[in-house]
C-alpha cells in the first residue's frame, strides 16, 4: 500500500473516531463501532499480510551460509585487537559489496572472524568463499613507531 493511501485511511479511520465519539445514538454507536473494528482489523492485517514479504528472515529461518575465518600470523609476531578489528571491517566492505543485506561480522576469540550471510544462493557461494579466503590472507606488517620522521 502507496504511504498516502495509507494516510488517507488513517485519516478516515480518525474521522469515524471523532463521529463515534460525538454520536449520542447508542444504536448508531454500535454501527460505528462495528464499522471502526473491522477497518482497524482490515488495516492491521493488510499491513501484515503476506508476512513472508513484511517479515525479513534471518540466517536461522530463511537461510545461508557461515564461514569461520582464521587470521594467520608470521613466527614472531602476534595478532592485536586492532589488527583483528581492521581484518573484520574489510571482510564487511567486501561482504556489502555482494549487495546482501544484514550480514552478521563479528570476531571469534583472539584469530577467528565469523562471517555469516543470509539468503545467500549456491551459484554465489564459491564466489563469496573464493572472496572471503583472499581476503583472510591478510599481511600485517610492524611498523616502525617514528616512521614519519625517519622518511
Amino acid at each position: 500500500m502507496s504511504p498516502i493511501l495509507t494516510f488517507v485511511l488513517g485519516l478516515v479511520i480518525l474521522g469515524f473516531f471523532g463521529w463515534y465519539f460525538s454520536t449520542a445514538s447508542l444504536s448508531r454507536k454500535r454501527v460505528l463501532g462495528l464499522v471502526l473494528t473491522l477497518l482497524l482489523v482490515g488495516f492491521c492485517l493488510q499491513q501484515l499480510w503476506p508476512p513472508a514479504e513484511k517479515i525479513p528472515l534471518g540466517l536461522d529461518l530463511r537461510g545461508g551460509s557461515s564461514f569461520l575465518i582464521r587470521l594467520v600470523h608470521g613466527p614472531e609476531e602476534k595478532i592485536t585487537p586492532d589488527m583483528l578489528s581492521q581484518a573484520v571491517e574489510v571482510i564487511r566492505h567486501r561482504v556489502d559489496l555482494f549487495g546482501v543485506s544484514e550480514p552478521i561480522i563479528t570476531p571469534q576469540g583472539a584469530d577467528r572472524i565469523l562471517v555469516q550471510i543470509p539468503g545467500l544462493s549456491p551459484q554465489r557461494l564459491e564466489e563469496t568463499k573464493t572472496q572471503l579466503q583472499r581476503v583472510a590472507k591478510l599481511e600485517f606488517a610492524s611498523v616502525h613507531p617514528n616512521s614519519l620522521q625517519l622518511v
